[in-house]
């Protein structure tokens, strides 16, 4: 992106800016801004820890706002914090929902009455949540419109005249306030032409749908390690108890007169995830959103209510307990991985500037399919193996989509073609190919050793950099 607003003729060859509104705009454009003043990996580490931190900070602002005597229970959030769309690097599906949370601490009032500056955050924040991403943000606005429904019913009016003029009032604030995400949004949505869905082939069955659940899979963020399996149950059990608990004693405080749209919200989505499940591909992680704002609905719901001290004390130490247990998992599992990274990152200084790299990839970790974008982190060259461009929805496009194809088809074939020879400077391979026994790869290892010579390894010995002879 900085690249390109540099005027870089070498990088405009290739890419371009998509002219059609994208709503995954946001992190690329703050870590944009924080590789102007730092190097890559830095950028990076620092938004992560912005991300960490305005996550539960948000949620504990909400919840302050929304119900201040159940304060403490925004620690609560804590177990989702380190979710596995952090690892999975899903980061404007982690930036919308804290702007997500930032609106419903301004915007779900006890009545629908703001003030100048409480709609200009409103519009705002609808705005960010838009231009983060859309899913979240059509979760946003369900909850808004069905609030304001509601405000509508629970005035003191009488008369059916005078609840319709309620509505009608009400609705035309709704529309005010959500209008500049709103426009965004039905362009975006008009103007895309691919499709965000696809239909599954072989249903999932309820076995695997029921565990999704009682697992709390969105909180296992590397994944169902059996050793964590019984923690995140044990948390499942517990929200379960503490809502049937409300359900008994039928008593809420007075800030919970608007719970019952959050919970409407959170079963929705509960529904929404066994859906799509049975009949959506899991390409787009549908049912993985589904699931993890499910449990953030239903966590915000039970904020909500009062709390007897002794079940608050209980979730809190238990969520703290879970969360330092699973953040010294995840340290002792990404010590290595962030290693390799930086590894990948200082190995790619020896690729030349404006340069044009294919990328071979033979590792079997799950969190290293696209880890190899790490050679273009700072040094400016054209990676064909970057899959946003390809899409409709991300921020950049490739200029000749046809182009890296057919180089990405002759490589997978072993055709030194003309394309290949004029538009591919360095390849890069990552991992052991020799334990994969993949004949496609293979193909591409014998054009490489025939057409290229090694000119660098990584400290590690996993990357390999080739120039063309």
């Amino acid at each position: 992106i900085i690249e390109l607003i540099k005027g870089n003729t070498a990088i405009n060859q290739y890419f371009a800016f998509n002219t059609t509104h994208v709503t995954n705009w946001t992190g690329h454009i703050i870590l944009a801004l924080f590789n102007l003043v730092a190097p890559a990996w830095i950028a990076q580490k620092v938004f992560l820890t912005f991300l960490v931190i305005l996550f539960p900070f948000s949620f504990s602002l909400m919840v302050c706002r929304l119900n201040f005597d159940m304060r403490y229970l925004s620690f609560a959030i804590f177990p989702f914090s380190y979710s596995v769309f952090f690892f999975y690097g899903f980061y404007n599906f982690i930036l919308a929902i804290i702007f997500f949370f930032l609106w419903m601490a301004v915007a779900l009032k006890e009545s629908p009455v703001y003030t100048r500056k409480e709609k200009f955050l409103i519009f705002i924040l609808l705005l960010l949540i838009e231009c983060s991403h859309v899913f979240v943000f059509l979760i946003a606005c369900g909850i808004f419109f069905i609030y304001m429904i509601s405000a509508a019913f629970r005035k003191n009016s009488t008369g059916s005249q005078s609840i319709l003029k309620n509505i009608f009032l009400l609705l035309k604030k709704f529309f005010i306030l959500i209008s500049g995400a709103l426009v965004l949004f039905l362009y975006y949505f008009f103007h895309n032409t691919g499709s965000l869905i696809e239909k599954q082939e072989v249903p999932t069955s309820w076995r695997e749908i029921f565990f999704g659940v009682f697992n709390v899979s969105p909180a296992l963020g590397l994944g169902e390690y059996a050793g964590h399996l019984v923690f995140t149950r044990i948390f499942f059990c517990l929200l379960i108890f503490i809502s049937v608990i409300f359900f008994i004693r039928k008593k809420s405080s007075e800030h919970s007169t608007n719970s019952i749209f959050i919970l409407l919200a959170a079963l929705a989505l509960l529904l929404s995830y066994c859906l799509s499940m049975i009949f959506l591909n899991h390409g787009l992680y549908i049912q993985e959103r589904c699931l993890l704002m499910f449990f953030l609905l239903w966590l915000t719901w039970i904020t909500l209510h009062k709390t007897p001290r002794i079940l608050q004390i209980l979730l809190v130490v238990y969520c703290v307990f879970i969360s330092v247990l699973f953040i010294s998992y995840y340290q002792k599992h990404l010590t290595l991985l962030s290693r390799r990274c930086y590894n990948i990152y200082d190995t790619g200084w020896k690729i030349e500037k404006n340069a044009r790299d294919f990328c071979l990839n033979f590792s079997n970790h799950w969190m290293e399919h696209h880890v190899l974008d790490y050679l273009g982190a700072d040094n400016s060259i054209v990676l064909y193996d970057n899959y946003e461009c390809f899409q409709n929805h991300f921020p950049l496009k490739w200029k000749n989509k046809q182009l890296v194809r057919n180089i990405e088809y002759d490589f997978d074939n072993g055709l030194y073609s003309k394309i290949v020879s004029e538009n591919v400077d360095y390849i890069a391979i990552l991992g052991e190919p020799e334990q994969t026994g993949r004949s496609r790869m293979n193909q591409s290892l014998v054009l490489t050793k025939n057409h290229f010579y090694k000119i660098a390894v990584s400290e590690d010995n996993r990357l390999f950099i080739y120039k063309k002879k």
